[in-house]
């Protein structure tokens, strides 16, 4: 199969421009294999490439690159979508397929954390709480009231209840000192 060679060149300068990555180099630090992926991608869509023609245009060009570990390397796209920012970033320039996907995956991990931090926050707050506490915290919230009004009845029974005032007499006191 034929491919345009030019615009493969093209494509090349465009994206090492825009990502700042030598889609020439042969290191394997993860941001420039992810974003060598994403190259790859981009040839394939905007100059109808397939893996083969991929690896001939990087021989012309004095890079040795294995067609089978380009075309593995394409599968694993959406790996690489979900797990690096920089990824999709960059990604999100040459395509907008995903976008609802990124969407989705920042209010996921803005809800991630919002849990964390309520559980660290329980965990500080019940730190100076008494068992009585935290079983109330332990209620639901709809019967919470309820439990609010058994224990405000029996906290103002205790003004209104008569206080114990008992006095002892003893037999060796006068009596009459105590009738008025």
């Amino acid at each position: 199969m034929k491919y345009n060679k030019e615009k493969a060149d093209e494509l090349a300068e465009e994206f090492m421009a825009k990502t700042g990555v030598d889609v020439f180099s042969t290191t394997r630090k993860a941001e420039q294999v992810f974003l060598r992926t994403l190259f790859y991608k981009v040839l394939v869509n905007y100059n109808g490439m397939i893996d083969q023609n991929i690896e001939d245009w990087y021989k012309e060009h004095g890079v040795s690159k294995n067609r089978s570990s380009i075309y593995t390397a394409l599968t694993k796209i959406d790996m690489y979508y979900k797990l690096n920012n920089e990824f999709r970033d960059a990604y999100d320039i040459y395509f907008n397929n995903k976008i609802k996907e990124r969407i989705a995956l920042e209010k996921a991990k803005i809800k991630a954390l919002d849990s964390i931090k309520n559980k660290n926050k329980q965990v500080v707050l019940k730190k100076d709480k008494d068992a009585l506490d935290l079983l109330i915290d332990s209620i639901e919230s709809d019967r919470r009231k309820e439990i609010y009004e058994l224990v405000n009845l029996r906290v103002k029974s205790w003004e209104w209840k008569s206080k114990d005032q008992c006095k002892i007499i003893n037999c060796s006191e006068n009596i009459s000192d105590f009738v008025h």
